[in-house]
Formats: C-alpha cells, sequence, structure tokens
C-alpha cells in the first residue's frame, strides 16, 4: 500500500487504477493545481488511500470538501483538520513535524 502511494506521489498514476490518473489542468481552464477523477472517501468503496489515512488520524468519516491531513516525512498521516481549518491553525504541527 505504502509503495502504491510512493508511485502514485511520484507518477501522478495509482498503480492499477484507472479513476486515479491524473488530469491535464489543460483540460480545465484556470486550474492552477493538478486534478483527479472523483473517488469515493467514506465507507466500503472508500479509496485506499482514504482508507488509510482516516485509520491513521482516526476519522471515521469524512465530512465536505476541503478537509485537510498533515502528513510526516515518512508518509504517515499525523494530524486532520476539518474544512473550516485555516493553514494558519497548523501553522504549530507543522514546525513539528519538520523538527522531527
Amino acid at each position: 500500500m505504502v509503495k502504491d502511494i510512493e508511485v502514485f506521489m511520484r507518477t501522478g498514476k495509482y498503480p492499477g487504477k484507472e479513476n486515479w490518473s491524473k488530469k491535464s489542468k489543460y483540460e480545465h481552464p484556470g486550474a492552477t493545481f493538478d486534478l483527479f477523477d472523483k473517488v469515493r472517501v467514506n465507507g466500503p468503496q472508500a479509496h485506499p488511500i482514504f482508507r488509510l489515512i482516516k485509520e491513521q488520524t482516526r476519522v471515521s468519516a469524512v465530512k465536505g470538501n476541503f478537509n485537510k491531513w498533515l502528513v510526516d516525512k515518512h508518509g504517515i498521516a499525523r494530524y486532520y483538520y476539518g474544512k473550516k481549518a485555516s493553514p494558519m491553525s497548523m501553522e504549530d504541527q507543522i514546525k513539528q513535524l519538520l523538527a522531527e
């Protein structure tokens, strides 16, 4: 699982999973970030990466969009932030992980 995630992070393609292929930002004018196909984040059909990071941060269900996870340099999801959390509210945890 971790190896597959590493491959995805390097190549933008999740091994054996068509639904995680990176889309060109030129297909969606105005996008300034990489775009991916929709995947399920909750329930038995949830994508493996979401099952993993929810388990690591003890999140039972993702509610809505714009949730955030802070992942350490080893690829372990350490902190979960809901959709209303601002990036500045993560500053102390980011500094902590950078110092490790």
